[in-house]
């Protein structure tokens, strides 16, 4: 393809990133696992900041609007043993807004999106809304938080915990962490996939 040029690189000056927050928890991305974790560690009287790429709380499940998709068939699918805890009460929540029928997304993703913002907001977590969770802060193979590139630039949030909510692991890869990544759940077996950078060692 014209434009292409394999092998050529360029090399980025070294520059000093700003810290924007020291924590005990940041969380790469608000979906249903990041918003539940983040809930969870603020109960727990962690100080904690979630980053997300959209503009609103709620990943895929909210300002994402999956197409087809809908709240209900997103957790019964994605929380192992059923739901119970925050993500229950996450459910109860949402219903009580709701108006039309359930899993009209149009309506639930907005009230996902407010419900998401009033339970991190009464658990004590700040939000970083549309930004992207580039890469970890390394010290050796020790992740200390988060390097994010927010609309006023790049920034640091440094963190004692970092978690990976970001649906695809990208943290974790960035941290150079072994993965398995999920294929496929029948009702009698699970079927994974090994990336292919990772070593012969991991097992499958």
């Amino acid at each position: 393809m014209a434009g292409q040029n394999p092998g050529e690189y360029v090399t980025e000056p070294a520059k000093r990133t700003p810290v924007l927050r020291d924590v005990d928890v940041v969380v790469a991305g608000s979906g249903l696992c990041g918003t539940f974790a983040a809930i969870a560690a603020g109960r727990c009287g962690a100080r904690t900041v979630v980053v997300d790429r959209f503009g609103d709380l709620g990943g895929n499940i909210g300002p994402g609007m999956i197409i087809a998709g809908g709240l209900t068939i997103e957790a019964e699918g994605t929380i192992p043993g059923g739901i119970s805890g925050i993500p229950k009460e996450f459910m109860e929540r949402v219903r009580a807004h709701r108006i039309g029928p359930e899993n009209h997304f149009p309506e639930e993703s907005r009230i996902c999106s407010y419900v998401a913002w009033q339970m991190m907001t009464e658990a004590g977590v700040e939000a970083i809304p549309s930004s992207y969770a580039a890469d970890p802060i390394l010290e050796g193979e020790t992740v200390r938080g988060l390097f994010v590139e927010t609309l006023s630039g790049r920034v640091a949030v440094k963190a004692k915990s970092t978690i990976d909510g970001t649906g695809i692991g990208e943290i974790a890869r960035r941290a150079g962490a072994p993965m398995i990544g999920f294929l496929a759940r029948t009702d009698t077996q699970v079927e994974y996939v090994r990336p292919a950078y990772m070593k012969e060692e991991f097992p499958t």
